[in-house]
């Protein structure tokens, strides 16, 4: 092998490493952050605002969701027979992959809080 063609090889093989490492480092990335989206009203029933929630969570297992329209309850808390005070379950959506509910409250303005896999409690917007 030419000796001349040693650096065009060398750094010919530190680009694809590089491009391979950003490749790599961008699906990991992908794997582990959470994006909340915005909430969307996408209808009305019985005079409440149905209300959809969404996060996209990819690493999770499960997802709830807490705040003041259903006293906080988290997933394996002691909770009343009210069905006001269950924990509210998300659901993956096969198309997208993001962690998805709608449910049906009074117009007005609610704090609340998802719950990744049961223990990680992340702000909603």
């Amino acid at each position: 092998m030419n000796n001349n063609n040693r650096p065009i090889q060398t750094t010919l093989y530190l680009l694809i490493s590089i491009c391979i490492f950003v490749v790599s480092c961008s699906s990991v990335w992908r794997s582990i952050k959470t994006h909340i989206i915005p909430i969307k009203i996408v209808g009305q029933e019985n005079g409440l605002v149905l209300m959809k929630f969404t996060i996209d969570t990819p690493s999770a297992k499960t997802v709830h969701l807490a705040g003041g329209f259903n006293n906080w309850t988290a997933p394996g808390a002691a909770y009343s027979k009210n069905p006001r005070n269950r924990p509210i379950p998300l659901y993956k959506d096969a198309d997208t992959g993001f962690w998805t509910v709608i449910i049906a409250l009074p117009e007005g303005s609610y704090s609340y809080k998802y719950i990744i896999n049961g223990t990680q409690w992340v702000n909603g917007k």
